[in-house]
């Protein structure tokens, strides 16, 4: 191969990657959005070695060996046409052991799915991973180890990926820390002065249409996986979780309760206007039982005009430290209410229709989030349905109690978001 050749081969790079072209790092993690062209960057680069330095075999990998064909294998093999590279050197082509040869180099293409070829694999000098989000942190280390020949040249790893779920271990391992032997690079679809345009579109229609794809495919951002599990799909905490809610001392006090003996709980929140919610403070009390809450309630805000919503079922008798009377009426008592400051449906709505007015509001209000309320924030990241979109409750897991203080603070000041809705109480929030 010719010096100009090797020229020519750099300048058809995307200048976004071209500064990795060189580095010598063991591990490069490529994140980027969908049509970013980080996988064409990583065949790129495993081509070029091949031709400018020779003697290697590299290792593509995928998850699943299926996958591979209409991924790593076709990539390199459209390179090879794009650039010709028959007119400069030998090239073979193996479809049943899947290798591809480039003057003295391999680039051999396998799937985690098959172990024993992986052992059988020797000399290795080099590993590109496709979607490194697939695998396990065991299954990235055992390639890790695997990378030990001796090489008069770098071993390095590429790790090609989308930021599919923020509790990966890439993220755990490689960004919440830092590595000096690990090279971080982030590239997005508009970095592509090659994509099509009507990819492009189809891109920017998930905005609209599947705002947890935009946030990972199109804006290359952590996210969780499957939202489409998720009890509230559209929450986002960027967007939703703020410094900026606090009490206004001028506005009502709002507080919604779900009852449960370990733990009360209460989120603290405000109207703002009538499309403005913030949700800064709660009321967390373990072993303990109503009267401590409003003891609780009263210290805290002794001052404030009180509007309490919550759980309907807390409308029903039950025992309690202080006599056999219903949570609300202690309520009501303790904290000295109105019916018109009691916001309580006569009975709670099911968690299906309530798990769409969440999201409603969540996609059309403007909710924030205070930081403080640590519990909610992790309910609402976490909480997941069953595949009836029914709520997954697990009292030693996720109790989920934060998430219906918000189920049920929604509901009350949004009460006909979905007025037109199938199967919806559209009865207003009765006074008690």
């Amino acid at each position: 191969m010719t010096e100009a050749t090797a020229i020519d081969l750099q300048a058809s790079i995307n200048k976004v990657f071209q500064p990795l072209l060189y580095t010598q790092q063991r591990i490069v993690l490529m994140l980027g959005s969908a049509g970013s062209g980080k996988s064409v960057f990583c065949a790129q680069k495993l081509v070029i070695r091949c031709l400018m330095e020779g003697n290697h075999r590299f290792l593509a990998v995928r998850k699943v060996q299926r996958t591979l064909r209409e991924s790593v294998w076709s990539e390199v093999l459209w390179l090879i046409d794009e650039w010709r590279l028959r007119e400069v050197t030998e090239i073979q082509i193996n479809k049943s052991e899947m290798w591809i040869g480039i003057g003295n180099s391999r680039i051999i293409c396998t799937g985690l799915d098959d172990p024993e070829k992986i052992k059988s694999i020797s000399g290795i000098t080099g590993i590109w991973v496709e979607e490194l989000s697939e695998l396990s942190f065991d299954e990235f280390t055992q390639l890790n180890l695997r990378l030990r020949n001796s090489t008069s040249h770098y071993r390095q790893i590429l790790g090609s990926f989308n930021p599919v779920s923020e509790d990966s271990w890439i993220k755990r391992m490689y960004y919440d820390k830092e590595h000096p032997d690990v090279i971080r690079h982030k590239s997005t679809y508009l970095q592509n002065p090659y994509l099509d345009e009507s990819y492009r579109l189809t891109l920017e229609q998930y905005k609209e249409t599947n705002p947890l794809y935009y946030q990972i495919y199109v804006l290359a951002e952590w996210g969780l996986r499957d939202k489409a599990g998720k009890f509230l799909w559209a929450w986002e905490p960027d967007k939703h979780v703020s410094e900026k809610p606090r009490y206004i001392p001028q506005l009502a006090l709002r507080l919604s309760f779900d009852f449960n003996i370990e733990p009360f709980a209460v989120s603290v929140y405000q109207r703002l206007d009538g499309n403005t919610l913030h949700i800064f403070d709660k009321i967390r009390l373990n072993d303990s039982d109503i009267y401590a809450v409003c003891d609780t309630i009263k210290s805290m805000y002794p001052r404030a005009v009180y509007i309490c919503t919550g759980d309907a079922s807390g409308k029903n008798l039950t025992g309690t430290t202080r006599g056999k009377t219903s949570y609300w009426q202690i309520i009501r008592q303790q904290l000295n209410l109105s019916n018109a400051q009691l916001r309580i449906r006569s009975k709670n709505i099911d968690l299906i229709n309530s798990r769409v007015r969440c999201n409603a509001a969540l996609r059309t209000k403007n909710i924030l989030v205070h930081p403080r309320c640590e519990e909610l924030i992790h309910d609402a990241t976490y909480a997941s349905v069953d595949a009836e979109g029914v709520l997954v409750k697990d009292r030693e897991a996720n109790k989920n109690d934060f998430l219906d203080t918000f189920r049920y603070l929604l509901d009350a000041e949004w009460p006909t978001i979905i007025p037109n809705h199938k199967n919806y109480d559209t009865r207003s929030i009765e006074t008690q």
